[in-house]
């Protein structure tokens, strides 16, 4: 009944915008999209599975078995998406449009997986287009996503987490300095994908802090090769005190009709909030009055390759690396024996001594495609190094862990 209503009321507010004025135009799109996957271990993981990361590492239980080395299956339909895409009048010499869509999967990114189902907000912006310049205002990608950057796999995380993932509120500017050349500023904040703290993931230590994220980069676009670099700055307020963090990032397309190669690198600070498992810490200068944060480095890069329109073959390759904190951490026991440090990253609790050191992917898939119909095959393999983290956030004693998954994705585009 709820749905019912809601899109009862989406249709009649549409058709209204449709023909109150010639001028204005609305135009649905999206599919219906179901998957069924295995892993052969438990993982890092959101929406039911869907969203898959990083293997878990390895926890004994009384009896000393590996209480993670355990499969899952699972049939899901909830990634199923509906938009509208909405072009209206001219607005100060410029072509005005906006965007709706909404998938239902909406949840607790880490696994609420009681709240499923639910409609949630994927895009909701509005934009003006001048000749050579772009304003849009409203929830996008995160702009280190890199839209034109998304791997030709078909599992729901994108690759994610070797690409940054997030969508978020913003205000983004695009200048075209030349026919190929474009400069771009954001500032955004957080909604859906917040950054982590002592009390969880909230945006709350961003809004705290009265500080946007600040996003700049400059991209050059030909008929086939698109090259960009960027930078982006980040500022939270988890206490008393803040911690600012910064990332930089490269990447290329090469693209024709039927081969597409998409690379992409990354060096960066606290990206739990674009679901990298790193994020910062108590650092070692803490006191009782005042606590003090440093950041967790990290680096991250993937390859992407896949050939064919009807029928495409792919190949995904991803790795990322622990570069240790920008200083020491603070030891909450202050036991030679028995350390404790206090960190906030995505997909442990703040306590948890187990850290990633590396990790790696190598996913093939392979596609079809007649007329609205989409079908997908794709496995993959991630192996992941764990270790007991020391006061410079490695992992020390290291242990590996491979999950092998398999994936079938069937779509029905409209």
């Amino acid at each position: 009944m709820y749905f019912r209503k809601l899109f009862t009321l989406l249709a009649l507010t549409i058709a209204t915008f449709s023909f109150s004025q010639e001028e204005q135009k609305a135009k649905f799109y999206g599919f219906v999209r179901n998957d069924i996957f295995y892993n052969s271990r438990q993982n890092y993981e959101a929406l039911d599975g869907i969203f898959n990361l990083n293997p878990k590492p390895i926890v004994l239980d009384a009896n000393g078995m590996d209480k993670n080395a355990c499969p899952q299956a699972n049939l899901s339909c909830i990634t199923t998406r509906l938009g509208v895409d909405l072009h209206g009048t001219d607005i100060l010499g410029a072509k005005s449009s906006g965007k709706v869509e909404v998938d239902f999967a909406a949840a607790n990114l880490l696994g609420s997986n009681n709240i499923m189902n639910v409609v949630r907000i994927r895009h909701a912006y509005t934009q003006l287009k001048w000749t050579k310049s772009e304003l849009l205002i409203g929830q996008n990608w995160h702009p280190m996503f890199v839209a034109s950057m998304l791997p030709s796999n078909f599992t729901f995380s994108a690759g994610a987490p070797y690409q940054t993932f997030s969508r978020t509120p913003m205000v983004s500017f695009k200048q075209h300095l030349t026919p190929t050349l474009t400069l771009t500023g954001a500032a955004l904040s957080q909604l859906q994908f917040p950054s982590y703290g002592p009390t969880g993931g909230t945006n709350i230590y961003m809004k705290k802090s009265m500080t946007p994220e600040i996003f700049v980069s400059l991209e050059n676009k030909t008929e086939h090769f698109t090259v960009g670099v960027a930078g982006d700055y980040k500022r939270l307020k988890p206490s008393s005190n803040t911690i600012s963090s910064y990332t930089a990032m490269s990447y290329v397309h090469y693209s024709s009709p039927m081969l597409q190669v998409k690379a992409k690198t990354l060096l960066g600070q606290n990206l739990s909030d674009l679901i990298l498992p790193w994020g910062y810490g108590v650092g070692a200068a803490t006191t009782a009055n005042d606590t003090v944060y440093v950041n967790q480095n990290m680096s991250s890069s993937y390859l992407n390759i896949a050939y064919g329109k009807t029928i495409q073959v792919g190949l995904f390759l991803g790795y990322q690396v622990n570069l240790g904190t920008s200083g020491e951490l603070f030891d909450k026991d202050n036991d030679a024996t028995k350390t404790q440090y206090i960190t906030y990253r995505f997909g442990e609790t703040s306590t948890s001594q187990n850290v990633l050191n590396n990790s790696y992917r190598i996913a093939p898939h392979i596609s079809y495609k007649i007329s609205n119909f989409i079908v997908c095959l794709e496995y993959e393999r991630t192996t992941a190094e764990y270790g007991t983290m020391n006061k410079q956030g490695k992992g020390e004693k290291p242990h590996s862990v491979t999950n092998n998954r398999g994936l079938l994705s069937i779509l029905y585009l409209f």
